[in-house]
């Protein structure tokens, strides 16, 4: 399996020769945030090759119409049920709704949605959905793909549930305030050590920023995943902690699944 870190939510995953890209967001700048690094084109993968969408929750950092027409027509975007009444005049990609708690099979891949305590609403659109997770399971790898969330009830289920090669953890957002609803570097670890993955990468930072010379210089931007590894090494140090720079790829060695 190998994962790249192309900013904020979006990553890119390689299992079993299909390639799956989470919450997409290609642009330099849209509402008030603007890229602080690079963009897809900067990872050596085109979006021509995507073939499914995981699309966690609504929100304008996560769900971007214009950057999912990027992407092939014949892509699959899964999204949270209630989303596709938004998503299905803005993309022209086909679309399949899913809730937490249900899963579906696409090739060799099973994708589980899984809960997330996390708003999933657009209120600028009227539109109220769930956030959700992703668990993707193939032959040989399975990965886990939080999406926005806080530490929820099931996040030990999952752990024992499901043998995780890799988790994708958000542990910061775009401002230096993580509010509720959020992961931040402690609370990242502490749901480390209830998934129990193989191998964690942290993301959702350094690349989304409000607009503003002043925000360049700010700690924020650099620092949460390294702050998320020492906490991981005190509280799950049998994890491996990954730090991915955006656009950075790291191939994983799954267990084996006789």
């Amino acid at each position: 399996m190998e994962t790249t870190y192309v900013g904020h939510a979006t990553a890119l995953l390689e299992i079993d020769d299909r390639l799956i890209i989470t919450d997409p967001v290609l642009r330099d700048r849209f509402t008030m945030l603007r890229r602080h690094g690079p963009a897809l084109e900067g990872t050596g993968r085109e979006p021509t090759e995507v073939q499914v969408v995981l699309l966690s929750h609504m929100h304008y950092d996560h769900a971007d119409p214009r950057s999912i027409r990027r992407l092939p027509l014949q892509a699959t975007v899964i999204v949270p049920r209630g989303a596709g009444l938004y998503l299905r005049s803005r993309v022209p990609q086909p679309l399949i709704e899913m809730s937490p708690g249900e899963s579906m099979t696409l090739g060799p891949l099973t994708i589980h949605a899984t809960p997330a305590a996390h708003s999933g609403s657009r209120p600028l659109a009227g539109l109220a959905s769930q956030a959700m997770g992703f668990i993707v399971e193939g032959r040989s790898c399975c990965a886990y793909f939080a999406g926005d969330t806080d530490i929820f009830d099931e996040m030990e289920q999952i752990g024992r549930d499901f043998d995780l090669d890799l988790a994708l953890l958000p542990v910061a957002g775009y401002s230096p305030r993580t509010p509720p609803g959020h992961l931040n570097p402690h609370s990242a670890a502490r749901a480390l050590s209830l998934l129990e993955p193989r191998v964690v990468v942290p993301i959702h930072w350094g690349v989304l920023r409000p607009m503003g010379p002043v925000w360049r210089t700010l700690g924020y931007l650099q620092d949460p995943p390294y702050t998320f590894k020492g906490y991981a090494n005190q509280l799950a140090p049998h994890v491996e902690v990954r730090v991915l720079l955006p656009g950075e790829t790291t191939e994983i060695a799954c267990r084996s699944r006789q």
